[in-house]
């Protein structure tokens, strides 16, 4: 019975914001069905968080449309799904249900951005660690070197792709153990190699 003040509570918003949209907006019955969708997506998403529709705040929401693009979902069906919550909360203050809208100053789409997934310590051990594959063509043991001295040095200093890449011989001070490495805006730092990547170079 956890959850059955909330339930009661938005099945009571949800039918009312369904007879704002289809007469007082008069939104075609498409729009509405995948409005209605969108806000019943959220409302499961609140119901986990043992909070109602009335009571949602800023947070949940970013949290909301965070969670679906970490699902992969593109960013014009999130771009929707927002549209349809701010409908919501407009209605909701309109019929002064609510104090505060918890969709303002919410950033579009397009300028949501996943942080990227890293690994964990034990996966880049299971690939450092990795047998060599069998060498293929002239180059192919020199390869799989370099391969491993990058994903050594690429674990060791933390560096961006970009970094990796542009390192030059000369950045390399393998004696005194670290790498030149220019960042963004061409800026320069100096990373500290371990001892097990330096033995790799």
């Amino acid at each position: 019975h956890t959850f059955l003040v909330p339930s009661e509570a938005n099945s009571r918003v949800v039918s009312g914001f369904l007879d704002y949209l289809k007469v007082e907006k008069g939104l075609a019955p498409l729009t509405v069905a995948a409005y209605t969708s969108d806000v019943a997506q959220f409302t499961g998403f609140l119901n986990k968080r043992e909070r109602s529709l009335l009571a949602a705040r800023r947070n949940d929401v970013r949290d909301f449309i965070q969670q679906l693009f970490a699902n992969s979902v593109d960013g014009r069906s999130v771009g929707r799904k927002l549209s349809a919550l701010r409908h919501l909360y407009r209605y909701l203050l309109l019929d002064k249900l609510i104090q505060h809208d918890p969709t303002l100053n919410i950033d579009s789409p397009k300028q949501w951005k996943v942080l990227p997934k890293s690994l964990a310590r034990d996966e880049m051990e299971i690939m450092l660690r990795a047998k060599r594959p069998a060498s293929k063509g002239k180059y192919g043991e020199a390869l799989a070197l370099r391969d491993r001295a990058m994903l050594e040095v690429f674990y060791a200093g933390a560096l961006r792709v970009s970094e990796i890449v542009a390192v030059k011989l000369a950045d390399l001070k393998l004696d005194l153990g670290y790498v030149l490495v220019r960042g963004k805006g061409d800026k320069e730092r100096i990373v500290p190699l371990g001892k097990s990547a330096q033995e790799v170079l």
